[in-house]
């Protein structure tokens, strides 16, 4: 999975004599062959659309699409250069940056080209001017400001989504679930030989990520302390196999009370995370995505999630719950749902 930045300012998009497209941000966005980076963006990918100084959504590219087409240019009149621009207080209204001529109208002339479109329906989420686009060219690896399309570091994205706007998070997650459960991505190897043990000692990496995933510090223990050495869910007293899940995403040191948290089963708190189970905030009842009943989750169905004589905040139960309706509107799209019994 791959993520991706591109420009959606209407007919004002007028990099090398184009005319512009008639973008839809909220649910496709259109490109042509011309266009670099026009043949990496698959379905699957994360695509932020941006005006020309704020961030306007992020989403999911369900299905690109493309076609035999033609594209209308303009250029210099003199040299024919297509790097012209048309000012809009200054007569005559256009400059060639090429040869420096001012004129009326440029020439116009029509080119074969692959016309495209990546359509992400309601994956779209509205990022609410939060980001910059210069804070988006900062974790660029290769920004340039010719390029109406450019790739994002997906790690660095998920740094900033955490700090700044936990919804767009989600649809990153999502993005990342939705490939784990494509069968197709369970027989991939990227190795031409196959597996290649290394001989490096990997111990202490490993180690490091389970206790990051634990919650190894004050939030777990706090959470232990007042739930007990037992998933909530399954009952499961592994201690080595608990984590401290964030019932709402933390930002902040706020987030890490232990009203905020559940103590789940490492695979429960996957569940919980990619939105595959979810919990009724009125009678802690969880519920599971039917895809992963079958796997053994069907008899935790209807359950209630053991609190003892503490409960979780309810508040946060139904801002989570609330936010996964918001996000997973139409999300059958890219092989999400949430679980029916709360839709």
């Amino acid at each position: 999975m791959k993520a991706w930045c591109a420009i959606s300012v209407g007919n004002d998009r007028q990099y090398g004599g184009n005319q512009g497209y008639d973008d839809v941000p909220a649910s496709l966005y259109r490109y042509d062959s011309n266009v670099a980076n026009h043949k990496r963006i698959q379905a699957g990918d994360l695509l932020i659309v941006r005006e020309r100084k704020f961030a306007l959504g992020i989403a999911t590219v369900v299905k690109v699409s493309h076609q035999p087409g033609s594209k209308t240019y303009q250029s210099c009149p003199s040299c024919s250069s297509r790097d012209i621009k048309q000012r809009k207080t200054l007569s005559p209204p256009w400059r060639c940056s090429g040869c420096g001529l001012e004129f009326s109208q440029p020439n116009q002339a029509s080119e074969r080209v692959e016309l495209y479109e990546a359509l992400y329906g309601e994956t779209y989420v509205s990022l609410s001017k939060n980001i910059a686009v210069s804070t988006l060219k900062s974790i660029m690896p290769r920004p340039n400001d010719q390029h109406s399309i450019e790739e994002i570091d997906l790690s660095k994205l998920e740094g900033l989504l955490e700090q700044v706007h936990p919804l767009g998070m989600e649809v990153v997650r999502r993005a990342a679930m939705a490939q784990r459960l494509t069968p197709e991505a369970a027989d991939e190897d990227d190795s031409p030989s196959g597996y290649v043990p290394s001989s490096a000692d990997q111990s202490d990496k490993v180690l490091r990520s389970i206790r990051a995933r634990r919650g190894q510090g004050r939030f777990r223990k706090a959470l232990i302390r007042r739930y007990g050495n037992r998933c909530m869910v399954t009952g499961c007293e592994i201690l080595d196999l608990l984590e401290a899940a964030h019932i709402v995403p933390y930002k902040t040191l706020s987030e890490h009370h232990p009203t905020n948290g559940l103590l789940l089963r490492s695979d429960i708190h996957t569940l919980f995370d990619l939105h595959l189970m979810v919990i009724d905030p009125e009678t802690l009842k969880v519920s599971f995505d039917p895809k992963v009943r079958s796997a053994g989750y069907d008899k935790y169905q209807g359950s209630c999630v053991a609190v003892g004589k503490h409960e979780p905040s309810k508040v946060a139960l139904r801002a989570r719950l609330k936010a996964i309706r918001e996000i997973t509107t139409g999300s059958q799209s890219v092989g999400l749902q949430i679980a029916p019994s709360l839709a």
